[in-house]
């Protein structure tokens, strides 16, 4: 509801606007389920799963990736993945983020390195 004061002839008086978001409300529920339904399946994949930003950012880490890497979520999100140095792939990230550029896609083998030090190959899928 919006309100506003308004003159009319010599009295003010309040104009009231009032609309209905039942839609809006509706589609905000709706978001906030479809969130906590990829939450709830991103932690439960039995694979390591990571988002991450063109510059290497870790964006999400699911817990299956935290636990077979050693390191907590709270030490991977939001930071370069270089700085962890937990991926040899990210040795090269320039010339594979232009292959990708130029391709749309890519899908390559490379290795990970769990915070003990443990090599574990891993594929790599960038739709």
């Amino acid at each position: 509801i919006s309100t506003y004061p308004i003159k009319i002839d010599s009295s003010i008086c309040i104009l009231g606007i009032a609309r209905d978001i039942t839609e809006k409300k509706q589609a905000q529920q709706e978001l906030l389920m479809s969130e906590e339904k990829f939450k709830m399946i991103f932690n439960s994949a039995n694979d390591c799963i990571m988002i991450y930003d063109f510059n290497g950012k870790v964006l999400e880490i699911n817990d299956k990736a935290c636990k077979k890497l050693g390191f907590s979520r709270t030490n991977l999100l939001n930071k370069p993945i270089t700085d962890s140095s937990i991926m040899e792939y990210f040795k090269d990230l320039n010339e594979k983020k232009q292959e990708l550029q130029k391709k749309g896609s890519l899908i390559f083998e490379s290795t990970v390195v769990s915070k003990n030090n443990k090599k574990i190959p891993a594929d790599y899928n960038n739709p």
